[in-house]
């Protein structure tokens, strides 16, 4: 694990020398772009709202909040002010967990963070921007991946993992940093078997979901099939699909469906991570840039 976070903490380093090129491009590209402000969007139980000009809050749960925080301020060209503020202590889910009793404060608390940012929008909005449309570029991917990497490995140290992704999980602020926002897909990794145990329905878009083929259970429309037991890993493979469709706009079910559409960037330090997550065996399967 600690070889891992290294790796990882080198991989922002090489993000933050491409950072000032990249905002470069996205000045230029806001001129034809839709517009990028949003006065208040949710996501899950999580609530982003506009306070005033270029000033954002965020108000979820403590571990999601802090993992937030921890991914925008990692690597940052600038500072962005960050206030945290309790609210109160949530005893009452909108769902209740069977594992209630055993869980801990910090995913059931609820937190305010402020910051600074010149715009945050949802994914799917940044997706449809006219230089996106057809997939983004090499250094989107890579701080996609990057960013969301840090989240999922703040999450894993905490002991939680998410069962899968869809595009509605995600902000982009300032068209540079992307943030996991979706609370409700939030899980405990049991000890024992490093299992995530989803207890109740998840919503989601199949159109816009990534979900692994081994993950068919536990969503809206298999109610009947909860609670069911996912491996923590799980997430890294739904992590490589939407990178997929993020990048070559193609979506992918399997190693082999990988391999058919990955000649763009064969051979890469990406395609090797994404090869990793995708491991059929989920024991194997890493998240992993080198």
């Amino acid at each position: 694990m600690f070889y891992v976070l290294t790796l990882f903490y080198f991989y922002n380093v090489i993000l933050y020398c491409i950072f000032m090129e990249f905002e470069n491009r996205i000045a230029q590209e806001q001129k034809n772009d839709i517009p990028s402000h949003i006065p208040s969007l949710k996501i899950g139980s999580t609530k982003i709202a506009l306070v005033k000009e270029n000033s954002y809050t965020i108000e979820s749960t403590n571990l999601l909040v802090n993992s937030i925080n921890d991914n925008i301020t990692h690597n940052n060209a600038f500072d962005r002010h960050v206030k945290i503020t309790p609210i109160s202590n949530t005893k009452n889910r909108k769902h209740a967990r069977t594992h209630v009793e055993n869980a801990k404060t910090e995913l059931y608390n609820k937190i305010k963070m402020e910051f600074n940012a010149k715009s945050v929008m949802p994914l799917a909005t940044f997706l449809n921007k006219n230089s996106n449309k057809h997939g983004v570029d090499y250094n989107v991917i890579l701080h996609f991946i990057g960013n969301i990497g840090n989240q999922l490995t703040f999450l894993r140290r905490k002991g939680y993992s998410i069962p899968f992704f869809s595009l509605e999980d995600f902000i982009v602020i300032d068209n540079s940093i992307f943030s996991f926002m979706n609370d409700d897909k939030i899980f405990k990794i049991d000890d024992e078997t490093k299992n995530i145990t989803v207890d109740y329905p998840l919503k989601y878009n199949k159109n816009n979901s990534f979900i692994p083929p081994h993950v068919m259970m536990g969503l809206i429309d298999t109610s009947d099939k909860i609670p069911t037991d996912i491996y923590f890993s799980s997430i890294y493979y739904s992590l490589a699909q939407i990178c997929v469709y993020i990048f070559l706009r193609e979506k992918i079910k399997d190693e082999d469906d990988y391999d058919k559409i990955s000649g763009p960037f064969i051979y890469t330090s990406l395609y090797w991570c994404l090869k990793r997550c995708l491991d059929k065996d989920e024991n194997k399967r890493i998240l992993l840039y080198v």
